[in-house]
């Protein structure tokens, strides 16, 4: 049965692919607000990507409810459900229609499992929603990059957050056991040497982390959506960048037995200590 909504129309966005380290362009924009009746079957489902139009985040408040949303959420759902909820206030349908309680599954690194960092998995989420098809991907690998570079917690949520100016450390890693292992290790140094991956006190640490990319993301969109984000990530400048002469080639082939471009040495080996007559080693 058909379900009658009314609802305002929105800037459609469009965006050009680009490489690296230039604009995201914004394509035209579709004039024409106003209210406007639109049908839609039972069933039916809109295309993606479904745009934020004009509508731009408020950075701090971001923040604030994605620490909030970690302790309801976890840390995938403290990051895509808190930014969704906003869009359902501010632009409603179609982001409106999405059950929040579906993203709780990435807590913890995908079930507690410890693979990718759950805000990045929520991240990715987003970005494939409102983004371009051609743009997503290079959105999903700044974040990514800027994630494994970045040192965490910050201090911006010490002012509501039940743990204040914790120990601060940068995981070179998109991975959640690495991450939040080498928080623990550091947290115990500086802080307190109880404290465990099960301690509130880490609790803490990723619900600041949560907020911390929540609002990173909500930037990149917003310069996304006014036609002046700039790609970040570079392959070639990296600091694994001369593994990739083996193991990625032009035609973006792994070669001969790894699959990956995140950072590597933070768990195999010193980079600058390879020996290219000893390597490949058996990893």
């Amino acid at each position: 049965m058909g379900e009658e909504k009314k609802c305002s129309r929105r800037n459609f966005l469009a965006a050009s692919a680009v490489g690296v380290g230039s604009v995201l362009s914004v394509g035209s924009l579709f004039a024409g607000f106003g209210p406007f009746k639109e049908v839609k079957q039972a069933g039916s489902v809109k295309q993606l990507p479904w745009s934020i139009g004009s509508y731009r985040f408020d950075i701090n408040e971001v923040g604030e409810r994605a620490y909030n949303n970690f302790y309801k959420y976890e840390c995938m759902g403290g990051v895509v459900c808190t930014l969704l909820e906003i869009l359902s206030e501010n632009i409603g349908y179609p982001f409106n229609t999405l059950p929040l309680d579906m993203f709780r599954f990435g807590g913890g690194g995908v079930a507690g499992w410890g693979t990718i960092c759950g805000t990045l998995n929520g991240s990715a989420q987003i970005f494939n929603l409102v983004g371009a098809p051609s743009n997503y991907t290079l959105l999903i690998n700044d974040v990514i990059d800027w994630y494994q570079n970045q040192e965490f917690p910050s201090t911006h949520h010490d002012s509501y957050a039940k743990f204040k100016n914790q120990a601060r450390t940068v995981a070179k890693s998109p991975i959640c056991h690495v991450s939040v292992t080498l928080w623990v290790n550091g947290a115990r140094e500086v802080d307190d040497p109880s404290i465990s991956s099960l301690s509130p006190e880490r609790a803490d640490r990723c619900a600041k982390v949560t907020g911390d990319v929540a609002m990173h993301v909500a930037e990149m969109l917003n310069q996304y959506y006014d036609g002046r984000y700039h790609s970040q990530f570079d392959p070639a400048k990296v600091e694994y960048a001369s593994c990739l002469n083996c193991h990625l080639d032009t035609q973006n082939a792994y070669n001969p037995n790894v699959k990956a471009q995140m950072e590597c040495s933070r768990c195999h080996v010193d980079l600058k200590q390879i020996d290219p007559s000893s390597h490949p080693f058996g990893m």
